[in-house]
């Protein structure tokens, strides 16, 4: 995909928090200019209390990019990291181990106090980069080798987000709205019935779907809210997972407000939304800004949208990258069967990665 762009509207997070029916309105003017926008969002935890904002560090910045032209038949060109620093092994070391599995027996103990029932605990793994970005050329034909939802982004001052996310966080047409939870991982040279079969993935499953039902229902019309599938298991990129699909009908014009209001994906934050957030926010290693935001577009001729979840995704500037991974912790869960699913799902972007850049 080749954009052009004009301009664009950056709205730092922390005044959003602390303003936000200002930007909202500052966004809406930008969006009657534009009819098509790219929207890049950081994790936030844009639903919860007020108080949450004790508890944020710095934050990346909320952008939205108008686009002129969009041309799927053109190469672009990337700049992407040496494949040498990515398989650099320290940032997944004994000490980040021991430190996940402690978290995971703390989350249980929690969850065995009533404080919450499933959350998504992440390692957001930050590293110097020691070889220069290369550029790329990449034909029309491999853009598939990103996945389903991924893409490759330059949001500027030499940053760049290149993305395999597995998941469609959200989709519009018109009045329609689906979203697609992704839970349980194994990998593909494995039989998949091993996944269909696990009751700690099958509970997983159903905390998430019946969170986001929940959270459709505040933009849908009463009764609309369906289960179009459940537990569905795909293969992408050398991993079996489960997808759902959840759809409902749009009460008001879908907006960036309408958007907002969903955040963060239950996927990627737990049940409940505000402890959950209040435990992520306070005991993870790095905040996780762009990773497991969100990026995707806004087609306001065409009346439709799609976001992804920015997971299985690289995020990085000339010296530096960050490559987060997490897993879905609950009650049953085994503290270092969930950090190997964290080794799984690093793997699986390495392979994406090796992938894309062997063309």
């Amino acid at each position: 995909m080749f954009i052009q762009c004009d301009e664009s509207l950056t709205v730092t997070y922390q005044l959003f928090l602390e303003n936000h029916k200002y930007f909202l309105n500052k966004i809406k003017e930008f969006q009657q200019r534009h009819k098509l926008i790219v929207c890049l969002i950081p994790f936030s935890n844009y639903t919860g209390s007020p108080a949450l904002s004790d508890f944020l560090n710095k934050r990346s910045d909320l952008l939205f990019i108008p686009v002129n032209r969009v041309d799927s038949q053109k190469n672009i060109r990337v700049q992407v990291p040496d494949i040498k620093d990515l398989h650099d092994k320290y940032f997944l070391n004994q000490e980040k181990q021991s430190l996940f599995e402690r978290r995971v027996e703390d989350i249980k103990n929690r969850m065995t106090q009533g404080d919450f029932y499933l959350i998504n605990y992440t390692l957001p793994l930050s590293f110097p980069l020691r070889h220069k970005l290369i550029t790329r050329e990449l034909h029309p034909k491999h853009f598939h080798l990103l996945g389903a939802n991924g893409c490759y982004l330059d949001i500027g001052d030499e940053q760049h987000i290149l993305s395999f996310s597995p998941e469609c966080f959200i989709s519009t047409q018109n009045e329609i709205i689906k979203t697609y939870p992704i839970k349980g991982t194994l990998d593909s040279n494995q039989d998949k019935s091993l996944l269909q079969n696990s009751l700690k993935e099958k509970a997983e499953t159903t905390m998430v779907v019946d969170l986001m039902r929940n959270d459709l229902g505040k933009i849908c019309n009463y009764g609309s809210v369906t289960l179009n599938y459940w537990q569905k298991i795909i293969e992408q990129h050398k991993l079996w997972q489960m997808h759902s699909e959840i759809q409902g009908n749009l009460k008001q014009p879908w907006s960036i407000e309408s958007l907002l209001q969903l955040l963060p994906a239950g996927s990627i934050s737990g049940t409940p939304k505000h402890e959950c957030l209040k435990y992520i926010l306070k005991t993870e290693v790095a905040p996780r800004n762009y990773y497991t935001g969100l990026c995707g577009f806004i087609d306001q001729e065409n009346s439709i949208s799609h976001f992804n979840i920015l997971i299985r995704s690289l995020i990085y500037d000339q010296n530096n990258t960050q490559i987060g991974v997490g897993a879905g912790i609950t009650i049953d869960s085994n503290p270092h069967q969930e950090w190997l699913e964290c080794k799984k799902k690093y793997n699986s972007i390495l392979d994406a990665f090796d992938s894309l850049m062997s063309l």
